[in-house]
């Protein structure tokens, strides 16, 4: 039988962050974000040739008569082979679920604001749990990112090439990931209508050009 090839860690944490920062970029409200990040990191399973499974079922969960169920997991017929918890607050169980899965990638994705490592480390002592920390506010004028903080393990062994690219992206494209407002999809129109390139419009509204051409799509322009 052919080995199985696992997926890059470092290419799921490359397109989980840009569901995430897409999810900022629309504006998600506090009661919807959860859903959405299962919904596309679910959709995700895809591009690396697995099949979604969301509420993964865990039977028996604890060894007691208690079931439990993983946020999204990637699966061969049945067998999980990324398990991904996504959370807003600390949550032991959701650690203790990663572990019950067996699966071969294990994924928090936590978007509070408090620190994980001292947490995650009191209960995962092999270390497999791979932390996503997206610290995130939600408030009155719409959900804001912080500065993205990948774990500390993952800084250090990291190449200088690799990217958690919030910060640089907004220094380059201002507008990156705000939501969109009247008078910019007014702007964008009249840009579109005047033949300019993607790249173009990007430039003149500070945005990325894939950003352009999602809001392109959504707006039916032609």
């Amino acid at each position: 039988m052919e080995k199985m090839s696992l997926p890059s860690e470092h290419s799921i944490r490359t397109h989980i962050e840009e569901i995430y920062l897409r999810g900022i970029e629309l504006g998600k409200e506090r009661r919807n974000f959860h859903k959405f990040l299962q919904e596309e990191i679910s959709a995700l399973a895809g591009k690396f040739n697995f099949t979604p499974d969301k509420e993964f079922f865990l039977p028996n969960f604890r060894g007691e008569n208690h079931n439990g169920y993983i946020d999204v997991a990637w699966v061969i017929g049945s067998i999980p082979i990324v398990a991904i918890e996504i959370d807003s607050s600390q949550r032991e169980k959701s650690i203790r679920k990663l572990l019950a899965s067996n699966a071969n990638l294990l994924f928090w994705f936590y978007y509070g604001n408090k620190p994980v490592e001292p947490f995650v480390n009191s209960i995962d002592v092999l270390s497999r749990v791979k932390i996503l920390h997206y610290p995130t506010r939600f408030g009155r004028l719409g959900i804001r990112s912080q500065k993205l903080i990948p774990a500390k393990e993952e800084i250090e062994k990291s190449p200088p090439s690799k990217s958690y690219s919030f910060m640089g992206i907004r220094k380059k494209y201002p507008n990156a990931y705000e939501k969109w407002s009247n008078e910019q999809d007014r702007k964008l129109k009249e840009y579109f209508d005047l033949g300019l390139s993607t790249s173009e419009i990007a430039n003149k509204l500070q945005r990325k050009s894939g950003a352009i051409r999602s809001r392109i799509k959504k707006l039916g322009l032609r």
